[in-house]
């Protein structure tokens, strides 16, 4: 049995482990070109680990910078084998955490920062986008790094997640916009098994594998080498 105090300890020991995003610091790589485009004011550069970063400065806000990335990927490479994987992934992976963090424990991490990162596939690409203040712009450019590089597994967030979607499967299937979604989607994909899950069924849960989806998180955004980065934002450029 846990005792209240070794509760208290294991808390005490995940605030003190929680000082930094990283555990370890990328090594930092190098501009290897750089161009400027005068009529759309924005530069380019081309990093040593194949990313794209496009920059344009702006003053429509103070305090605010926002940026997306993008490169070609997406769950049009996954076939029917990994349907329920794919479209579970983004929530999976979510609700487990990153790197030595559980949501909960990065959300307290972030308290008092204006900081906002999340990634998505579509059919062809892989996404990322987020914001933030200038001021907590390095927190932005960690979580970045930690969210695409460490996704974490937590079987017991997991289950817990999968306990409530069980749970909710009823009320998803007697929701009339949920029936229409479903209907209009089997007839717009003709029937296709590859058609998106409106309404998943107990068998979609079932085919859902941890292993799989970290694998296939891994393969769309641990390598950042293909992203093209688009940064708006109001401060100097050369820092």
């Amino acid at each position: 049995m846990t005792t209240s105090f070794q509760q208290g300890a294991k808390k005490s020991i995940e605030q003190i482990r929680a000082t930094a995003l990283l555990k370890q610091q990328p090594v930092p790589g190098k501009i290897v070109s750089e161009t400027v485009d005068t009529t759309l004011g924005v530069t380019t550069y081309t990093l040593s680990n194949g990313i794209k970063v496009t920059t344009k400065a702006t003053n429509f806000k103070d305090d605010q910078i926002l940026f997306s990335g993008v490169k070609y990927g997406g769950t049009g490479s996954y076939g029917i084998a990994d349907k329920s994987n794919i479209t579970f992934m983004q929530s999976i992976i979510g609700v487990m955490g990153y790197g030595q963090f559980t949501p909960a424990a990065l959300g307290d991490y972030l308290s008092g920062k204006q900081v906002s990162v999340g990634t998505g596939t579509g059919n062809l690409t892989a996404n990322v986008s987020g914001s933030t203040a200038v001021k907590d712009i390095n927190t932005m450019l960690e979580l970045t790094y930690l969210k695409l590089t460490q996704p974490r597994k937590d079987t017991a967030l997991l289950k817990g997640w999968l306990t409530k979607l069980y749970a909710r499967l009823p009320l998803i299937k007697a929701d009339p916009q949920n029936a229409f979604q479903d209907s209009l989607t089997k007839v717009m994909y003709s029937d296709n098994p590859l058609a998106p899950i409106i309404i998943p069924t107990q068998q979609d849960i079932e085919h859902i594998d941890v292993e799989r989806i970290l694998a296939i998180y891994k393969e769309q955004f641990g390598n950042a080498d293909g992203f093209h980065f688009f940064f708006v934002v109001n401060i100097d450029p050369a820092s």
